[in-house]
């Protein structure tokens, strides 16, 4: 796969405004490469185009349907990357737009800056508490706060799954954020103590918390998994929510071998949508503002309403 960087996973998040019921899915699986290469061909309606330069260098887009489908980057925090960056330069879907910053406040710091503080906003978003930044190279600091009222939006989205471990989809309100587990954890095929056993986390493992089933205390997690260069989040089931508990901004997932077992498919999700109050005061004492509200998917896409 030409074009991709080893920081960059392919995963295609093509998002419809519908949603269905929860079904069993089905056993169709394979490598985490033949898995990228069936969405690919899936998308193959839409004109790939290049884009190039920023703080992603070469990406490529596919223009799919309604909106369009992404190719987010790798779950590294390294390099000042994150999992947010690496989607932030790629198409809008379901009419969410590419987050981006007001340029009162884009043109006071460098990109590397902007993508830390689009970051930012993306986990303050997640946990609902502000978040402050102060730019070494540009002198400027900068502070992120979640100012409206938490609203879910309904959208549809592609994911990676263990098509073994994963019993049913449910619906989720989106968290995208890392947890760390508090004890031994079973995690289960479905959001239920009857449904099969299918790994079992020793205390203090890391896990992507992708959202909460409503109504119900269990989180649907995933596992950063890579095969060769490609890398992607894949759901593998449910845990307890009492179980495990927020890990720090910085944490970076470890990734684990891709199993044979991987495939995709479409589950419904409740998109996190707050607005959020940027702030950011220049090396020269000028303080700028700018209010927009965003959304964030559960890979940990930030995105503009």
């Amino acid at each position: 796969m030409t074009g991709f960087g080893k920081a960059f996973f392919a995963w295609f998040a093509a998002i419809a405004l519908i949603t269905t019921p929860t079904v069993i899915l089905a056993q169709q699986s394979g490598s985490l490469s033949e898995a990228i290469a069936q969405r690919e061909q899936q998308s193959q309606q839409g004109a790939p185009q290049k884009k190039k330069g920023g703080i992603l260098g070469d990406v490529l887009t596919v223009v799919v349907g309604v909106g369009s489908a992404a190719l987010c980057g790798a779950f590294d925090r390294n390099n000042g990357q994150t999992q947010r960056t690496a989607c932030l330069a790629l198409g809008a879907v379901a009419g969410l737009g590419v987050a981006e910053l007001n340029k009162s406040i884009s043109k006071r710091i460098n990109e590397k800056e902007q993508a830390e503080l689009l970051s930012a906003a993306g986990d303050s978003l997640s946990d609902g508490k502000p978040r402050s930044l102060a730019f070494a190279e540009t002198g400027a600091s900068a502070s992120v706060t979640p100012t409206g009222t938490l609203v879910f939006e309904d959208a549809k989205v592609t994911m990676f799954y263990d098509s073994v471990a994963l019993q049913s989809r449910e619906r989720v309100e989106v968290i995208a954020q890392p947890y760390l587990t508090t004890s031994k954890v079973n995690v289960r095929g479905g959001p239920s103590t009857s449904a099969k056993v299918v790994r079992t986390f020793q205390p203090n493992s890391a896990v992507h918390v992708v959202g909460k089933v409503p109504n119900e205390e269990w989180y649907m997690v995933s596992e950063r998994v890579t095969d060769g260069e490609n890398q992607a989040l894949m759901v593998v089931g449910y845990v307890s929510a009492d179980m495990v508990e927020p890990a720090d901004d910085n944490f970076v997932l470890p990734a684990l071998k891709a199993p044979e077992t991987v495939s995709s498919a479409e589950f419904d999700v409740a998109l996190r949508c707050n607005e959020i109050t940027y702030q950011l005061r220049d090396s020269k004492g000028k303080l700028v503002s700018d209010k927009s509200k965003n959304c964030i998917g559960p890979e940990g896409q930030l995105m503009s309403a």
